[in-house]
């Protein structure tokens, strides 16, 4: 049996109290297990980081503290820094996961042959958030593509 590759999930934190237990929830319930999940507190002035806390007895999850707000950008960029992952994954404290995204998206990145896969939204079946039947308006870019969009600042 292959293993599978590891998918670095960047999760950065800024006052999302109100979301944030379902919102990991979604992450923790995935189908394909070989992920690491990296919070990122960016300085919340609410419950954020003990919320965060609670998943820590998951060893996928960790969680790391900004002493200093630094932003989204900054926070996602520390958040590569950390990641031990083949692949990378920006997910957003107010979104939910249906419970087999990563593995739709790891088989359609190894399918694909693609350096990186963008998707705007997701066509779910009657069980969402249990199922995702499809990806809908992907794209993927080989590595050459990938440079060209980033240099361009189109894919931002």
């Amino acid at each position: 049996m292959a293993l599978k590759e590891t998918v670095s999930v960047v999760v950065p934190i800024f006052n999302v109290e109100k979301y944030l237990n379902e919102s990991l929830n979604s992450l923790k319930k995935q189908t394909y297990k070989e992920f690491e999940v990296i919070m990122i507190d960016d300085a919340s002035t609410d419950n954020s980081y003990r919320i965060a806390e609670k998943y820590l007895t998951d060893k996928r999850f960790k969680l790391f503290k900004n002493t200093v707000n630094k932003g989204l950008s900054g926070t996602r960029n520390r958040g590569i820094e950390l990641a031990t992952g083949k692949y990378i994954f920006y997910f957003d404290p107010d979104d939910l996961l249906p419970i087999n995204l990563f593995e739709l998206l790891v088989n359609e990145i190894k399918l694909s042959q693609s350096d990186l896969l963008c998707f705007n939204y997701l066509k779910f079946s009657d069980e969402f958030p249990q199922n995702v039947t499809s990806i809908v308006k992907k794209k993927e870019f080989n590595q050459i593509e990938t440079i060209k969009l980033l240099v361009s600042k189109k894919l931002m």
